[in-house]
């Protein structure tokens, strides 16, 4: 029986993935590193400096006023984000979410409604409006 050999794409494909993952790992250790170092730089005194040295990601961004570009919640218990309530998808952009359609009746169209005004001139007068009306 013949063992089975790993054929050269597959353990490319295999190289490329973990070379990818140490990749996105290095660059974000850098970006806190870099975050570190600016913070540091602002920093006036021993109490500061050792705050920042112990500091997470999310702690290094409040101290220099920022907030994360990763979006998603920070977790403060484990300094991650939580990227799960993000849309995921690339065709998910704040366009299609649409304009919010408020006043529709169930036919899908805008309801209107009348009040009776004073106008400047202190003459009884209309206006109309479209919506549901005032509560």
């Amino acid at each position: 029986m013949a063992k089975y050999e790993e054929s050269q794409d597959v353990k490319n494909e295999r190289s490329k993935n973990r070379q990818r993952a140490t990749r996105a790992r290095r660059a974000e250790e850098k970006r806190v590193k870099d975050l570190r170092k600016e913070a540091l730089g602002q920093a006036s005194g021993t109490k500061e400096r050792r705050a920042v040295k112990s500091a997470n990601e999310g702690e290094l961004l409040s101290m220099l006023g920022r907030q994360s570009q990763q979006g998603g919640i920070y977790d403060v218990s484990t300094g991650k984000y939580d990227t799960s309530f993000n849309k995921q998808g690339t065709d998910e952009t704040i366009s299609n979410d649409g304009v919010d359609q408020f006043g529709l009746n169930d036919e899908g169209v805008v309801g209107t409604f009348t009040l009776d005004v004073v106008k400047s001139d202190n003459t009884a007068g209309t206006a109309t409006f479209n919506g549901s009306g005032v509560n």
